[in-house]
Parts: structure tokens; sequence; C-alpha cells
């Protein structure tokens, strides 16, 4: 493996680190900000706003590196 191969692959776990910081604490604040406007003293539906939360942020990541990778292949 060349020294330029080598750059370049930390080059790309750099990114795919800094995508997977970026959607942890976007998870952190969906999941924050929805205990805060529905309010932790109603028993269950806090949680499940919370999951649902997390849920569309890691689909959302997903979808994101999915259309990354096609734009990538594509052109």
């Amino acid at each position: 493996m060349s020294e330029g191969e080598k750059s370049e692959w930390r080059g790309r776990q750099a990114v795919r680190g800094g995508l997977f910081v970026c959607g942890v604490l976007l998870a952190c604040v969906l999941v924050l900000s929805m205990a805060w406007w529905v309010g932790w003293w109603t028993p269950g539906f806090g949680w499940l706003s919370a999951k649902l939360a997390a849920k569309a942020v890691v689909g959302l990541c997903l979808g994101f590196a999915a259309l990354v990778a096609w734009v990538r292949k594509r052109g």
C-alpha cells in the first residue's frame, strides 16, 4: 500500500468518524428536545418519542450515506 493510498484511506475513515459523531450529536439533540417538548412526567410517551426520534436520525444518516455512495458510484 503506497503512502497516497494510506492517506486517502485515513481521510475516508476520518469522514466516516465525523459523520458518526454528527449523527450521534443530532440524535442526542433530538432526544433532549423531544423530552423537553413532551415533558418527562408523561409516562411512556416521552420514551416512545425519543426512540422514534433516534430511529429517524439513524434512518436519515443511513439515507445520506447511501446517497453519497450512489453519487460516488454514478460519477
